[in-house]
């Protein structure tokens, strides 16, 4: 497999993982995998993902509730996270 085909499989696998906890978590956080856009429940904001633009996503675990939450990370420095409690989340 190229460098190019595992890019876009980790992406698709991204992507995959992304769409899922957002369904497990829909009283936080929405995607509409169509549109490839994010929603924050509780502030209405959204947010459009370049799929293009994500490097990589890390799964951790919330040291209060021990749930799983994503931290996706792009090429640009930017992280989002994907948490419960607190939705959409953007590093500092």
């Amino acid at each position: 497999m190229g460098e190019f085909e595992a890019m876009a499989s980790s992406v698709e696998q991204a992507r995959e993982r992304v769409k899922a906890w957002a369904e497990k978590h829909s009283h936080v956080v929405l995607y509409d995998d169509e549109s490839s856009v994010l929603m924050d429940v509780a502030s209405g904001k959204s947010l459009r993902l370049a799929w293009g633009d994500v490097k990589g996503l890390e799964e951790k675990v919330h040291p209060e509730t021990r749930d799983i939450y994503l931290v996706i990370l792009l090429e640009s420095g930017l992280q989002i996270a994907l948490a419960d409690p607190g939705g959409v989340a953007f590093a500092p």
